[in-house]
């Protein structure tokens, strides 16, 4: 499974990120591209432990179950439901959007797994940096392929 500890993942990322621009348009969803870098660099900031938040209920309730589909091989379904800390609803300069989004994944290679959060994801609840890794990736490939990338 892929992992953005693996440095060539990391750098298949990057090279999606370069193809996405101002004019792409969503294949399914609400997110213009700006909007969607942005909740993807929330993820990032999670991850390396910049933004905490309590569990959630419903992670509290179903979070343990939902946890073994999402470290399945199978990609994440379209619409699942969204966090708050997650949403982004203001516009976004996608080039500053781009620029932080490839900073957050310099920082979390060089981290490591020594630099992963310590905190429960909102949802799954405590996570490894393996898993950290594979979440990430996870994450950003469903929204890439939102965008067609």
């Amino acid at each position: 499974m892929k992992n953005l500890f693996d440095e060539q993942v990391n750098h298949e990322i990057i090279s999606r990120i370069e193809k996405i621009s101002s004019g792409i348009n969503a294949i399914w969803g609400k997110m213009n591209a700006g909007q969607m870098l942005a909740h993807c660099s929330v993820g990032l900031e999670t991850a390396l432990g910049d933004k905490t938040q309590k569990r959630s209920f419903i992670g509290l309730l179903f979070g343990n179950m939902a946890k073994k589909q999402v470290f399945s091989e199978k990609p994440f379904k379209k619409g699942l439901p969204t966090d708050k800390l997650f949403i982004i609803n203001d516009d976004r300069n996608i080039e500053e959007e781009k620029k932080k989004i490839k900073s957050l994944l310099e920082r979390f290679a060089k981290a490591g797994t020594a630099g992963i959060s310590k905190h429960p994801h909102v949802f799954f609840g405590m996570l490894t940096p393996y898993e950290w890794g594979i979440l990430q990736y996870k994450h950003l490939d469903h929204h890439f392929k939102q965008f067609g990338v």
